[in-house]
C-alpha cells in the first residue's frame, strides 16, 4: 500500500509504512499505550519497568531486518511530526489454527483514540494481507481489555477461542478475533 494522507480531528494524518528511523517513536507508543491500556490489568511493577530504550532495541532489530510476509505502518500527525499509533501484522504465528494471517499489534496514543485511526490502520495491514494471499486474521487481545474488545467486534470481529498465559508471574486470560474475510475490513478508496 502506498502511503496516504486523510483528515482525522482536523489534523492531517499520514498511513505509511514503518521505516528504520520510527524505531524511537514506535518505542514512544508501545510504552505509553501499554502502560495507560493494561493498567489494572497487567500487574503494575511490569509495566513501571518497561523501558523506551528497549523497546527502541527491539524495534530498530525488527526494522532492520524485515521478514517476508510481515507488515508495519504507522499514522504519522504531519504537523507535529509525530508517530500517533501503529499496526504491525502479517503471517499467523499459530500455524495450527485455520487463520493465514495475523494482527501482531495494534497501538494508538490515547490523544488520537476515537478519532478513526484503528480502522485506518487496520485498512492498511489488510491490504498487505490480501495482496499476499492471506484472505483471513486473527488477534489474541486480553480478554479484560474491554474497549479494544469492543472495536474489534465493531470492525466485525468474532470471539474463536481464549488462552491463558503469564506476565510477571501473573496469570492473565487472552481471546483471539477471527476474520473470515477481510474486503469488509479495507475503507473506501482501497479496493
Amino acid at each position: 500500500m502506498m502511503a496516504c494522507a486523510f483528515y482525522c480531528a482536523e489534523k492531517k494524518m499520514i498511513i505509511r509504512q514503518m521505516r528504520v528511523e520510527d524505531a524511537a517513536g514506535l518505542a514512544h507508543v508501545h510504552v505509553k499505550t501499554w502502560r495507560t491500556t493494561y493498567r489494572g490489568i497487567v500487574p503494575d511493577a511490569y509495566l513501571d519497568a518497561i523501558s523506551v530504550e528497549e523497546w527502541r532495541e527491539r524495534w530498530l532489530a525488527i526494522l532492520r531486518t524485515p521478514e517476508p510476509g510481515r507488515f508495519g505502518y504507522v499514522a504519522e500527525d504531519e504537523a507535529r511530526g509525530e508517530i500517533a499509533g501503529f499496526v504491525r501484522g502479517g503471517i499467523t504465528r499459530y500455524p495450527d489454527l485455520p487463520y493465514q494471517g495475523e494482527l501482531y499489534a495494534i497501538y494508538i496514543l490515547p490523544e488520537y483514540q476515537q478519532q478513526g485511526l484503528g480502522r485506518r490502520l487496520v485498512g492498511a495491514l489488510v491490504s498487505d494481507l490480501l495482496a499476499s494471499g492471506l484472505s483471513n486474521m486473527l488477534l489474541w487481545v486480553f480478554e479484560k481489555n474491554h474497549s479494544s474488545r469492543r472495536f474489534y467486534a465493531s470492525l466485525g470481529g468474532k470471539q474463536f477461542k481464549t488462552n491463558s498465559f503469564e506476565i510477571a508471574g501473573v496469570s492473565l486470560l487472552e481471546c483471539a478475533y477471527v476474520w473470515d474475510d477481510l474486503t469488509p475490513l479495507l475503507w473506501e478508496g482501497q479496493v
